[in-house]
């Protein structure tokens, strides 16, 4: 659920995912999060929100460590925010903390707090707080990587490969990874 001012939006699309592609000297891991909201009508208004990552700069331990980690997203990356919310002008998300809690099968209690300045007139004028709570469902890894062994091998140093059913691979030669089941410690 996203919450805006003490007002109520439930999320109706989410995606929480990894991408690792051919950087500049090797591979490099870009996490993405995104999240959609129902439509609701407020004084005469209908507002539905996008929030997602804009230069997201995190780097996520393992997915078996990933409970109780902490981000700040606070600073922006190369004059960029790491996140914005968009309802009818895309805006920066200020003082945010993006937190995971605990994993339940293949899907993980997420939080973001943060401040955002999207709206001029009641009920969302000035800086507002806006959170999110929400069981959010991991969408897996897409790897640049055509051979299912040097993708394997790739992915597995930036997270334990064990986790994950063998991939799929699509016309574009990218290979797509989704979990077996909910990462343990062992």
């Amino acid at each position: 659920m996203l919450l805006i001012n003490n007002y109520q939006f439930e999320i109706r699309e989410s995606e929480f995912s990894c991408y690792i592609y051919r950087g500049e000297h090797d591979f490099e891991l870009r996490v993405n999060l995104d999240f959609r909201t129902e439509c609701k009508e407020l004084d005469d208004f209908d507002w539905e929100f996008h929030i997602y990552t804009h230069s997201l700069n995190i780097k996520l331990p393992s997915l078996e460590m990933l409970p109780g980690s902490e981000f700040d997203i606070s600073n922006p990356i190369d004059d960029e925010p790491q996140m914005c919310i968009y309802s009818y002008t895309h805006e920066p998300i200020s003082n945010g903390k993006i937190r995971f809690l605990k994993w339940s099968g293949t899907s993980i209690e997420f939080n973001l707090s943060g401040f955002a300045n999207f709206w001029d007139e009641a009920p969302f004028e000035g800086d507002i707080e806006i959170s999110i709570d929400y069981l959010l469902p991991f969408n897996g890894v897409t790897i640049d990587e055509p051979n299912s062994d040097k993708a394997k091998d790739t992915i597995n140093k930036f997270m334990n490969i064990k986790y994950f059913l063998d991939p799929e691979l699509d016309a574009t030669g990218k290979q797509s990874f989704r979990l077996s089941g909910e990462p343990k410690k062992s």
